[in-house]
């Protein structure tokens, strides 16, 4: 098979080949994982303030019977 040498294919053993889509499904979900933590700590800092003074709040309107 020659189509004038511009072929790039290359030929990988199947086990091989399953091994490296393992490996990148891995590694997409730990960097998915990841992003969500960090969404939710950037999340959870930029609404600390009001978190805090809406629990100080709550605290002041209880009453000790």
């Amino acid at each position: 098979m020659n189509d004038g040498g511009n072929s790039n294919s290359v030929l990988i053993d199947e086990d091989l080949f399953c091994y490296i889509v393992e490996k990148y499904d891995g590694i997409s979900r730990m960097m998915e994982l990841s992003q969500a933590a960090n969404d939710k700590s950037s999340y959870i800092s930029r609404h600390i303030y009001d978190i805090n003074s809406r629990g100080l709040s709550m605290l002041s309107n209880q009453k000790t019977v």
